[in-house]
């Protein structure tokens, strides 16, 4: 299983989408029509009690228009190769994109197959992406194609479930035109309906970490590491793997 990154990597390489800017910082949040990107991640999460747990997911988005992108993911436990999991199925629009901005709008819908019983949840937000300079931006929602492009918005569809709303804010640095440096948290998470923390601003301070680089243009490499609360550094995280590579 290892080895299916690497095998779809050189079947797709003398097709590489050539449109994508090597350097994230001027690429736009969402896939130019035409383009198809997919992604491999390998996540391995240290929960609060518990054993560690490492998942993998699989999925891919295509530009169906010049300012769409339509996609699906699939992620499932990978220690015992359980293929029950959380499936997200979502859609973007390209709202603006200049050479100092990107804004993409967008929504996303998750049936998690991996409980006893099926949760449903829907999720809408923003993706937008500011240059400060040349080589650093401020951002929140998602900035790299395929994936769904925000989900501040969380509304659980089943009975009881909660309904959340984010306030994510990240710093993204170009230290290279193939290094991509990002550092980004959540400002808020705003209880509005059968939440814990009800009509409350919850005050855990999350923390990502990561590193990307453009290995070739049209393939990438990320390093990640996610952090539930800075606070109780450590109790809970999460460290991951992605192969996103690209295709016209």
């Amino acid at each position: 299983m290892r080895l299916l990154p690497c095998a779809l990597f050189l079947i797709a390489a003398p097709a590489l989408a050539d449109e994508l800017p090597l350097a994230v910082i001027d690429r736009p949040v969402v896939l130019p029509s035409g383009d198809a990107g997919f992604a491999t991640n390998v996540d391995v999460q240290k929960p609060a009690m518990g054993a560690d747990t490492t998942t993998m997911a699989l999925g891919g988005g295509f530009g169906v228009a010049e300012r769409l992108e339509l996609g699906a993911t699939y992620r499932f436990a990978f220690d015992a190769f359980e293929l029950r999991g959380p499936l997200t199925i979502y859609g973007a629009a390209q709202i603006a994109h200049t050479d100092h901005m990107s804004l993409a709008a967008g929504a996303d819908f998750v049936a998690d197959f991996g409980a006893m019983t099926t949760t449903d949840t829907l999720h809408m937000g923003l993706a937008w992406r500011g240059d400060l300079t040349s080589r650093v931006a401020v951002y929140t929602g998602n900035i790299l194609a395929p994936n769904p492009v925000g989900q501040q918005l969380a509304v659980g569809l089943n009975s009881g479930a909660p309904v959340a709303f984010d306030v994510p804010l990240g710093i993204a640095i170009q230290a290279s035109d193939r290094v991509l440096l990002r550092v980004d948290t959540r400002l808020a998470r705003v209880g509005i309906a059968h939440a814990r923390n009800e009509v409350a601003i919850e005050d855990a301070t999350p923390i990502g970490l990561s590193a990307l680089v453009a290995a070739a243009r049209g393939f990438d490499f990320v390093a990640l590491f996610d952090d539930s609360d800075a606070r109780a550094w450590g109790d809970r995280w999460t460290l991951g793997f992605v192969l996103r590579w690209y295709l016209r």
